[in-house]
């Protein structure tokens, strides 16, 4: 496994996916109980500022840590663009001295590792926190779609238990909105995700070439 560099976007990108979180979230509470969620409106005032940001940046985290749950998911993605790419991880095992029998997942770790010491262009380190963010959100988008779904499907099993006791109570289509709307978002989030992920994997790959064939000294 490779770390990357410390990076502002990427902290800033913790933020962003915090917020988003933290809104889909209250959007949903306002759903089901605006008094509630009016109330934690006041934490959006000026004087909140700074806890309420410290917040969202560990939400963040918390999200981003939630996403690696789906790195099986993610690893096949890469598989496939390894596969794609597989002329010059060969040319990457013989420069590094590796063996025979390395995975291309450790060749491109090589490459990446590399590369990102020597991104002269600054687009791998954007490429990667882009990903990043586009993971997090789309992590943060299939937590409030499940959540929302979760609860649509206890008020139904509700309304459908008085309508058999022969009371009439309105049904929240609101929620089933909500949770139509998330869903759409994940899969939107989804290929955004999955491009970056495209990108970041054949900027490394041609940095590689680059570095490689010394042509920055030419």
């Amino acid at each position: 496994m490779t770390l990357p560099k410390f990076s502002f976007y990427d902290q800033f990108g913790y933020i962003l996916v915090g917020f988003y979180q933290i809104f889909s979230l209250w959007l949903l509470s306002s759903l089901i109980a605006w008094p509630i969620a009016k109330n934690l409106i006041d934490l959006s005032k000026p004087d909140y500022a700074i806890p309420f940001i410290l917040i969202a940046y560990f939400t963040g985290h918390l999200v981003q840590a939630i996403s690696n749950f789906f790195e099986k998911r993610e690893s096949k993605i890469k598989k496939d663009l390894q596969k794609g790419s597989q002329e010059m991880l060969e040319k990457a095992r013989d420069f590094f001295g590796l063996k025979k029998n390395s995975s291309h997942h450790i060749i491109w770790n090589y490459c990446y590792t590399y590369t990102l010491s020597n991104d002269f262009s600054g687009q791998i380190q954007l490429f990667n926190s882009m990903h990043s963010l586009y993971r997090g959100i789309w992590a943060a988008s299939i937590l409030s779609a499940t959540i929302s779904i979760l609860i649509s499907l206890f008020y139904m099993a509700a309304y459908i238990h008085q309508a058999i006791l022969g009371n009439y109570v309105f049904c929240h289509w609101s929620l089933v909105i909500y949770g139509g709307f998330f869903v759409l978002l994940t899969l939107i989030f989804h290929q955004r995700r999955k491009r970056f992920l495209k990108y970041m994997n054949e900027k490394v790959l041609i940095t590689f070439d680059i570095l490689s064939k010394d042509l920055l000294k030419k």
